[in-house]
């Protein structure tokens, strides 16, 4: 049966629109946008009122951590998928699974299954060698089967380059992406925070900046090599920075993304000790914050990750030296990263969730035109969000609990549905 949905009272905010900056209605039909102007006098099945809000293409953040199946009680697929869609989101790329992990073409199968009716689509992720541990490949074609959307072992890297020159030979040859987190993780050991004057003065072990940026260059000798693409997850030091822009001038195909907290925070907000900031990237200097910036203003970095990763209260309520790395991040998603930008205008913000997301991840653009799919986020630089007040998310290590900040998601529509979050 046809369904309608008419949003009136908006603002668009998409270049590639004819309407961009355009206060319009958009009235959405079976899935598609039908019509777009400046006050549509066809009749729908449900309208809503913008509130004079800006209204864009769909979010969608490439990284997400999801440990269901498996530890549902730390965060579900449902609750992650909702937790999301209320940040804006209409797509969350996510590597689920703990028990069993995503190596597993049943755990992708069930992930698609379960997630099937959501309100904010989860493309699963899948790891590319066998329990996420860089030695032996997974299998890798039979996991594309099952509906992988790409390959990654998470925030792990294979200390043998033999092992991940193998993973990009055979990906690349079957045409499957593979996704880079560079991290020594030989380097990490006991450290707990970033090696700078701050983890030196709370006489914590620190993970240089070297640890990523080394295996930053490995990758890149390895893309040189094979000729495969590179996409590289969650960087957050200046010279990583400088080593994609210089790649990128050379025309290598090669994308960049940047964690939401490693915008906002630097190392000197671990002197409280916040078990929620203990993060992997680690929060560095504001030399490397400031450098995040300017590379994705200029084009050097080309998505924002939540980089979610969610605990129980058992885990990560503990002693801080005890504490597992991550922070469950979507619930201040979008106030957080307007709290964090002083250099980019609000439509170059948001470019970089919708267009600059989808170029990361390999999903094809959208664009707010007539014809076009109706995966959509309504949303606002004004009104306020208390952080997790009204989350759907139940992990604990959610950062700024109950902190008032300013910025809102009004709601989205995937696939023509419309869903609103509460204030």
């Amino acid at each position: 049966m046809s369904r309608s949905l008419t949003i009136r009272n908006i603002r668009i905010s998409d270049p590639n629109s004819p309407f961009h900056a355009q206060q319009c209605d958009v009235r959405i039909e079976d899935g598609l946008i039908a019509e777009i102007s400046p006050n549509i006098s066809t009749s729908s099945d449900q309208v809503i009122d913008g509130q004079s809000a800006w209204l864009s293409p769909g979010w969608v953040d490439p990284f997400v951590r999801i440990p269901d199946p498996g530890e549902p009680w730390k965060e579900s697929l449902e609750s992650a998928s909702a937790s999301a869609q209320e940040a804006g989101f209409t797509q969350i790329l996510a590597l689920c699974g703990r028990k069993p992990k995503s190596d597993f073409p049943e755990t992708i199968s069930t992930v698609l299954e379960r997630s099937r009716n959501l309100a904010c689509q989860i493309l699963p992720l899948a790891l590319c060698s066998e329990s996420g541990e860089g030695k032996e490949l997974s299998e890798m074609h039979l996991l594309k089967q099952a509906g992988a959307h790409a390959f990654c072992d998470g925030i792990h890297a294979s200390p043998l380059l033999s092992s991940r020159l193998k993973t990009r030979q055979y990906a690349h040859s079957l045409n499957l992406p593979v996704w880079s987190h560079p991290c020594m993780s030989g380097w990490v050991g006991e450290a707990k925070m970033h090696e700078g004057n701050v983890n030196a003065g709370l006489g914590l072990k620190g993970i240089p900046s070297m640890a990523e940026f080394v295996e930053l260059q490995a990758d890149l000798e390895l893309m040189r090599y094979t000729g495969a693409p590179l996409r590289v997850l969650a960087i957050s030091c200046k010279e990583s920075v400088e080593l994609i822009r210089q790649a990128k001038s050379e025309g290598l195909p090669i994308w960049a993304s940047v964690p939401l907290l490693n915008l906002l925070e630097t190392d000197s907000a671990m002197e409280g000790f916040d078990e929620c900031l203990k993060v992997l990237p680690p929060l560095r200097s504001e030399e490397d914050r400031l450098a995040l910036w300017e590379g994705l203003k200029d084009g050097t970095i080309d998505a924002i990750v939540s980089n979610h990763h969610p605990e129980d209260i058992e885990s990560s309520l503990v002693e801080f030296d005890y504490s597992p790395y991550g922070a469950a991040t979507l619930p201040l998603f979008w106030p957080a990263l307007l709290k964090a930008n002083s250099s980019m205008d609000l439509d170059q913000l948001v470019e970089c969730l919708h267009r600059r997301s989808r170029q990361f991840s390999g999903l094809d653009s959208l664009s707010i035109q007539v014809g076009q799919a109706a995966h959509l986020t309504l949303f606002d630089a004004q009104g306020e969000t208390v952080v997790g007040a009204n989350s759907s998310s139940i992990a604990a290590n959610v950062p700024y609990k109950n902190q008032a900040m300013k910025g809102r998601v009004l709601g989205t529509v995937y696939g023509g549905v419309w869903k609103g979050v509460n204030a």
